[in-house]
């Protein structure tokens, strides 16, 4: 006898498998180096391994929340952590001189504290980093031609618990922040092709001298990376919507 239930399951997962790599033509997700989404069965990740680490749960969002995900080529879930972090393992770096970082997130406490999105290791081997620290909202690259490049803006009065669309951009002579769209800071740089290093890649923490630190307690819907600077109209793309 067929079971009904479990089929209808098994479709589920795969729809859901298929809709964290499948995006439209003109989609700036389309060319990324590497792009990971979450699902049923934990995580999806297009062309890199991406793996749970402590307190991580997985959970489907409700009512709006998924409507809105959906919406704008989300799968409706997303990864909580709680004293927990996700690892793509030491080998992917961003290369060139030129790379886009992208994370969909929220801090439901409202605090915005801990590594959130990076390759660290040290201020002087830093591939990207993402960061929430000392009240900013901040962002950095090393490059071979410069020293450390850093940018960032106030998290107090601007973040609270609401979902955001983060963006760092390196386009060869600048790095500039976004928030949902709009451009938060920029600083002239010139640092050349980015630093490459062994360090784990991480989400919802950061790495010193390999020692995992600063843990991010909060929600994480989406994680992209390009080797590549976006245009402005491909970041407003990002996000169409809170």
């Amino acid at each position: 006898m067929i079971d009904v239930a479990a089929v209808a399951r098994h479709a589920l997962v795969a729809a859901w498998c298929l809709m964290s790599v499948a995006v439209a033509a003109d989609d700036p997700r389309k060319d990324a180096l590497a792009r990971w989404t979450f699902g049923p069965t934990g995580v999806n990740a297009s062309n890199n391994a991406l793996e749970p680490v402590g307190g991580v749960e997985f959970v489907e969002l409700t009512d709006e929340d998924k409507v809105a995900s959906v919406a704008r080529g989300g799968t409706g879930w997303i990864a909580r952590l709680q004293d927990g972090h996700l690892d793509a393992g030491p080998h992917l770096n961003l290369t060139g001189d030129a790379a886009t970082v992208y994370l969909r997130a929220r801090d439901p406490g409202g605090s915005w504290e801990g590594g959130l999105f990076n390759k660290r290791g040290s201020h002087e081997i830093t591939n990207f980093n993402l960061f929430a620290a000392d009240g900013r909202i901040g962002g950095e690259f090393h490059g071979e031609a410069l020293a450390l490049g850093s940018v960032a803006f106030p998290s107090q009065g601007t973040m609270g618990s609401d979902w955001h669309d983060l963006v760092l951009r390196y386009d060869g002579q600048s790095i500039e922040i976004f928030c949902d769209g709009s451009r938060m800071a920029a600083v002239p740089w010139t640092g050349g092709s980015l630093t490459q290093n062994d360090q784990r890649l991480l989400i919802g923490a950061e790495t010193v001298g390999g020692a995992v630190v600063r843990p991010f307690k909060g929600d994480i819907e989406e994680a992209v990376l390009w080797s590549r600077a976006l245009t402005d109209e491909e970041i407003a793309a990002m996000s169409p919507s809170r």
